[in-house]
């Protein structure tokens, strides 16, 4: 993989990660979506729209998607793809150091296979 194509894999990964995340503080605003919020849609997108997060949770995406084209423009898909892997790390991490959320050992051991097997394709490549 060229430096450059490294620089693109890794760029979309941040930006996945960012966006999940961004999106993830929107709806910690929002609040639950339940029946009844539902059933007002109007009022619903209104006050989500109101949220800077999930806006930027969605340009973070679009960027991804930018990135991501330029990746494989530079990148074979059978080695950029297990990258992607990367962003259920990141989200992980970024849930536990920010969001105050959890994870079992189980996750955790889930989580390093993930790594070794993105690391395995990327060197065997």
């Amino acid at each position: 993989m060229s430096a450059v194509g490294l620089v693109y894999v890794c760029a979309t990964v941040v930006a996945v990660v960012a966006g999940q995340t961004l999106l993830k503080a929107g709806m910690a605003r929002v609040g639950p979506i339940d029946l009844a919020r539902v059933s007002r849609p109007v009022r619903l997108v209104s006050d989500a729209s109101r949220i800077w997060q999930l806006w930027a949770g969605v340009a973070s995406y679009v960027l991804s998607a930018a990135l991501w084209i330029l990746a494989l423009s530079t990148v074979p898909l059978s080695v950029a793809y297990p990258f992607l892997g990367f962003t259920y790390v990141g989200v992980a991490a970024i849930a536990v150091m920010k969001l105050g959320e959890w994870l079992t050992p189980a996750q955790w051991f889930g989580l390093s296979l993930v790594v070794i097997g993105v690391l395995l394709v990327t060197l065997s490549a």
